[in-house]
Parts: structure tokens; sequence; C-alpha cells
């Protein structure tokens, strides 16, 4: 049947386009972090930039030890409606863009996170049906085999 080291290869062959798939986003080394944590690197001036949407997301670039790097966060509200937040940022110096948040991005998110917990749970339930449909022929066989060599020994 299937020894682990034919199971190990088939399951590398199965994953392997899904890993090279998602390696560009695996690569990228956005940090997050809670808005207190973002609120505490703003008032150090770590915070070079940021960008707020509507849905509460804040995306931007802060250097920590000299390496400039991307963070993401949510606020409680809408983070290009909440007026405190954009003084803070004005006071603190912090560039801003607002952009348009769209639902589809998150949405996306959301089904890639699904499909990655799922796959693996469908994967292992059509290698069982495989390996249930292969016992079954094989058990077949071995039966009629055993019937032929029944049947053989009767006529001598």
């Amino acid at each position: 049947m299937f020894t682990n080291g034919k199971l190990l290869k088939s399951s590398l062959v199965l994953y392997m386009p899904l890993i090279i798939a998602l390696s560009p986003a695996l690569a990228d080394a956005t940090e997050y972090f809670p808005y207190e944590r973002f609120i505490e690197l703003v008032e150090s001036g770590k915070v070079e930039s940021v960008q707020l949407d509507k849905l509460s997301q804040i995306e931007g670039t802060f250097t920590d030890e000299g390496i400039e790097k991307n963070f993401h966060t949510y606020a409680a509200t809408g983070s290009s409606n909440d007026t405190l937040l954009l003084r803070f940022l004005e006071e603190n110096n912090v560039p801003m863009q607002h952009k348009d948040a769209k639902e589809s991005d998150s949405d996306i998110y959301i089904l890639l996170l699904l499909l990655l917990a799922i796959l693996p749970l469908i994967l292992l339930v059509v290698l069982i049906v495989i390996i249930v449909k292969i016992n079954r022929k094989l058990n077949l066989i071995i039966a009629n085999q055993q019937n032929d060599s029944s049947l053989a020994g009767q006529t001598e």
C-alpha cells in the first residue's frame, strides 16, 4: 500500500504548489500588534507613515533599531473618522493617507484562511477514500484467489 516515504512524497507534491503560491505573502514581514503598541510607537516618534481606512484598519511603516518595518493594527472605531486619532497623528508629525477600504480585501484573507484550514482536512478525507477503495479491491482480489485455489484443490 502506501509506505511512510511514499505518503510523505505525495503530500509534498500536493502541498508544494500551495506553498509556492503563498510564499510571497508569507515573506511579507508585516508586524501585527495591538493598538496600544501603535500609540506607544507614535509617541516615541518611531512611526514613519500610516494609512487609515473606514474599517478601523491602520497600516504603515515604523523604524525599529534603525530598520524600517511594516505594521498592521486595528482601531476601536473607523480610523479615518476618529478625530482624536487624526489630531494625535498630526501633533506627532506622522504623515497620513486615507484609503478607501474594500471589504473584499478582508474577504479574500478570510477565504484564504478558510482554505488553508480546510484543505488539509479535505485532502485527508480524499486520501482515506482512496485507501478504502484500494483496500476493497485488494480484498476482492485475495478472496478470488482463495476461491480459485480452493476450487483447484477440490478438482484434483
